[in-house]
């Protein structure tokens, strides 16, 4: 399954991938995350996992981090997230 949704932000794309590299703070600005971790560091392999706020703690890997870099909209880095069933 694959879910994504995308949002018009005012700011530099530098300061939007610092708040993303700040995974254990995920749950400040997203209503859907009760928690999140990372081991290692924001970088494509690493692995944590993800406890959306109604479900089940799930495993994810960085699959593409590209630092600063921006996507079809301007302000938004191009980060992805897998999740791996259990």
């Amino acid at each position: 399954m694959q879910v994504e949704h995308s949002i018009l932000v005012n700011a530099p794309a530098e300061r939007i991938f610092r708040i993303y590299q700040d995974v254990s703070a995920w749950h400040t600005w997203d209503p859907d995350t009760k928690r999140a971790s990372l081991e290692g560091p924001f970088a494509v392999g690493s692995r944590g996992s993800l406890t959306p706020t109604k479900g089940n703690t799930v495993p994810m890997v960085l699959t593409r981090v590209e630092p600063n870099a921006v996507s079809v909209r301007p302000t938004t880095p191009s980060i992805s997230v897998t999740g791996m069933a259990p």
